[in-house]
């Protein structure tokens, strides 16, 4: 079974059980039953700040591993002076070492 699947699978058994409540299938109180019927717009509200926070947070700390910049900067450097060795101009150059 793929992730996909498995994600799939769990996003319709919640919407199932939640379905249950909210047309009062399975009985709740009416201050629960207020709760619930919010509880999907909460639940993916949760995921997408959580997301963007963490996006937010690995780019923030991306330059904080040196060893991967470097790495990053010398594939550079070897692929411009790959293109230029086959004709290919640059109309601005950037000095690789002004940044740091």
């Amino acid at each position: 079974m793929t992730k996909f699947l498995e994600w799939l699978a769990c996003v319709i058994l919640f919407m199932f059980i939640w379905l249950c409540f909210v047309l009062g299938y399975i009985n709740i109180s009416k201050s629960v039953n207020h709760f619930m019927i919010f509880l999907p717009f909460e639940l993916i509200s949760t995921i997408l700040i959580a997301s963007l926070v963490l996006i937010l947070y690995r780019v923030a700390t991306f330059r904080d591993c040196p060893e991967a910049y470097n790495e990053l900067r010398l594939q550079i450097g070897e692929a411009k002076q790959d293109l230029m060795s086959k004709g290919m101009t640059f109309d601005v150059t950037l000095n690789d070492d002004d940044e740091d």
